[in-house]
């Protein structure tokens, strides 16, 4: 099947101007492009259906509310530590692309493959949903990764990954980030990011995984109001400064995240439970478990070691597994 044109092709070279978030004057603009102000003014509302926001002062031109670091392939490897750069392959860096996920499984390049992207079309989470994901708003990766010998309890990868991601953003000046089971990332109730991991393979045999990762960097003005069915937060709300650059942000995701895949494979999710433990935001909660048109109610007791969800419930103990419930936070 044919690969669909980037939509934000044209415009790219606009976007590049316009990232250092000095006024660019629209006659300026169309002189350096080659382009008329009436295509400067279409390439601009393009960037802004994508969810970009670009401010238009008649005095001034086109400015961007802030400096947007585009992401840099060659930034980003040599960033890497050696351990890290002998496992990963090739880079890739779109500038759009429906889901770094599905780009990575049909290209397959490989173990350690690494797709980004400065926005998705149609980005997914768990069971289904979408991921919201503006234009240069997040951080948008997704790794692939081979077990030829599969470790036991694959299916609790998900919850040392996120450990994987909350030791990336401390590694950057974020603190408190929590893990609400059984892929989100989440800043106090509100969602920072989240992962989806995607498997393939035959009973005893390898197993290739694509590992995918979006977090909230600076969305625009709004977002909340798009989002309705959830909090959300940013890493730029999280700081007193600038938040992380996005180049050495995903670098060093792309590090831990080795390093736990490696680490996960020898120790499995025993390596993880005690820090998993310090993490896990749904900690003496009582919840409310919701599955095929079914509700239970108990309190959080852990999680075991194939990463199913422990509900103290009247009847006892039960074990919930992904893919299968939402769960959401009671009083």
């Amino acid at each position: 099947m044919a690969e669909r044109p980037d939509p934000l092709a044209h415009a790219w070279p606009l976007l590049e101007r316009l990232a250092d978030g000095r006024p660019h004057n629209g006659r300026m603009l169309g002189e350096s492009l080659g382009l008329t102000r009436a295509a400067i003014w279409k390439q601009i509302d393009q960037l802004r259906r994508a969810g970009l926001t670009v401010e238009a002062d008649a005095a001034h031109g086109y400015t961007l509310p802030h400096p947007l670091e585009l992401l840099d392939a060659d930034r980003i490897h040599a960033a890497l530590l050696p351990l890290t750069a002998a496992a990963v392959g090739e880079i890739s860096v779109l500038q759009t692309t429906p889901s770094t996920n599905a780009w990575l499984r049909t290209r397959r390049p490989g173990p350690g493959g690494i797709c980004l992207a400065e926005a998705q079309t149609e980005g997914r989470g768990r069971r289904g949903r979408s991921w919201y994901s503006p234009l240069g708003a997040g951080l948008l990766l997704s790794m692939s990764w081979r077990y030829t010998d599969p470790p036991a309890a694959i299916g609790s990868l998900s919850l040392a990954v996120g450990l994987g991601c909350v030791a990336a953003l401390e590694q950057c000046g974020i603190a408190g980030v929590g893990l609400k089971w059984p892929n989100d990332l989440v800043h106090g109730d509100a969602k920072l990011g989240g992962i989806l991991i995607e498997m393939q393979g035959e009973a005893n045999g390898p197993i290739d995984l694509v590992i995918g990762i979006g977090i909230n960097h600076r969305l625009p003005v709004g977002t909340e109001a798009q989002r309705p069915d959830r909090d959300v937060v940013d890493l730029a709300s999280l700081c007193a400064g600038a938040p992380p650059g996005r180049n050495d942000l995903a670098a060093v995701l792309a590090d831990q995240l080795v390093s736990t895949l490696v680490r996960f494979q020898t120790e499995g999710f025993q390596g993880f439970a005690q820090a998993y433990t310090q993490a896990d935001a749904l900690a003496g909660k009582r919840l409310r478990v919701e599955a095929d048109g079914s509700e239970t109610v108990g309190s959080h007791a852990g999680v075991a070691g194939d990463g199913a969800l422990l509900l103290q419930t009247e009847s006892g103990v039960q074990r919930i597994y992904a893919g299968e419930v939402s769960v959401r936070a009671t009083t």
